[in-house]
């Protein structure tokens, strides 16, 4: 898994549109992706603030308006976070704050990997960016770990990190997979439930 800050923040990008749309698709249990997505979208802008922006405006990558524009979505999106986490999710008004939640989130996300994180890349050489991803990892992971979600075998390797690689495959794949270790109920899944359920057998032999 690449460990450079570019592909940690894009894995993270791509992480949290997963649990996004499993929450807008979910008409169950919505407390653990919304537990995930809360822990991982704070620890993820926290940890971009504190070790990635910085080396982006010392670089002259982008502008310092820009960045503090990043930093302001990220507050916003929090605020959006927060909201929802204070509403029943079988409440109507649930869904409209998880569609403005996820339409700023995927916003951010666009602005960001087409403008910052290419500007970061031009900027600054390898061995700079794996340096960059190695202290935001760390970041991004202790403050994960202090919001109760547990960490995976090293420094970006937390928990999602199986399902996120799992979602890469196939539905027919997932569905073998599951056949073979035993998965309970597997033909009435989706591939996200599919994908879900096989990263939740993985962390259980950790």
């Amino acid at each position: 898994m690449a460990r450079d800050a570019i592909s940690l923040i894009t894995q993270d990008h791509r992480r949290i549109e997963q649990l996004l749309q499993r929450l807008e698709s979910e008409r169950g249990d919505r407390g653990t992706p919304l537990a995930e997505l809360a822990a991982r979208l704070v620890a993820h802008s926290h940890a971009e603030e504190e070790i990635v922006y910085p080396a982006v405006a010392q670089s002259g990558a982008r502008d310092p308006a820009e960045v503090r524009q990043a930093e302001n979505e990220h507050h916003h999106a929090e605020e959006l976070l927060h909201r929802l986490q204070g509403m029943r999710p079988d409440d109507a008004e649930f869904d409209r704050m998880l569609q403005r939640l996820a339409d700023a989130v995927g916003r951010h996300v666009e602005e960001e990997e087409k403008t910052v994180l290419p500007a970061l890349k031009g900027a600054v050489d390898r061995k700079r960016l794996e340096e960059l991803g190695r202290a935001f990892a760390e970041r991004r992971d202790e403050e994960m770990r202090r919001a109760g979600v547990g960490a995976g075998k090293g420094p970006g390797e937390l928990v999602g990190s199986d399902e996120a690689e799992l979602m890469d495959k196939s539905r027919d794949e997932l569905y073998e997979e599951a056949r073979r270790v035993g998965v309970k109920g597997r033909s009435r899944m989706s591939k996200d439930q599919l994908a879900h359920a096989l990263a939740q057998q993985r962390q259980g032999r950790h």
